[in-house]
């Protein structure tokens, strides 16, 4: 998938699935992730945890995450 394919993907859904495969078992495991994106400046977590309240509302956001203390950072494109 192109770099504009999948940015265009990710502005029409609200979460993807990631799916790992245990070590010792096998077993695909798949869980449900939310995302927001963030263009490619730096920023920190505080912005990233309003960003998720904009989109997905702070009741819903205190509802899964109760520790707001880590963000990851995917860049995609250049």
């Amino acid at each position: 998938m192109a770099v504009a394919e999948l940015a265009n993907a990710l502005e029409r859904t609200e979460e993807i699935e990631l799916t790992t495969v245990g070590r010792v078992s096998g077993r695909k495991i798949s869980h449900p992730v939310w995302f927001v994106t963030d263009a490619d400046d730096p920023g920190e977590v505080r912005q990233v945890v309003e960003k998720f309240r904009a989109r997905y509302g702070a009741g819903e956001v205190a509802k899964y995450y109760s520790k707001l203390d880590v963000a990851v950072r995917v860049p995609i494109g250049s």
